[in-house]
């Protein structure tokens, strides 16, 4: 449903936590999300959320991460749009984030 497209926040210049959302174009309903982050490099903590249309709601709160490719399954939800909210980067860069691509199924 999403992903594809590489994004990376200004470690010099912004600080965490930020919001990278996907817009699924319409409702769907969404059961897993597969985070892609840099080897060497993975955001640490961050949650997957979804959007309903009108509220934010929390899928999964993820700490301490330290794999740059990570495979969530949940209960079912409906969202128009997925988001990854990086609070930490990776220990050598804790206020930098990156995400290189994020398929939601």
């Amino acid at each position: 449903l999403g992903g594809e497209h590489s994004w990376a926040n200004s470690w010099s210049t912004y600080d965490l936590p930020q919001l990278v959302e996907y817009d699924l174009g319409q409702a769907r309903t969404v059961t897993r999300v597969d985070v892609y982050t840099t080897a060497d490099y993975p955001i640490r903590d961050f949650d997957i959320v979804a959007f309903d249309g009108a509220v934010w709601t929390t899928v999964r709160t993820v700490t301490g991460n330290t794999a740059a490719q990570r495979s969530f399954v949940f209960a079912p939800v409906r969202a128009s749009r997925i988001g990854i909210v990086a609070r930490r980067g990776p220990d050598q860069q804790f206020n930098y984030a990156r995400l290189n691509e994020v398929e939601i199924y």
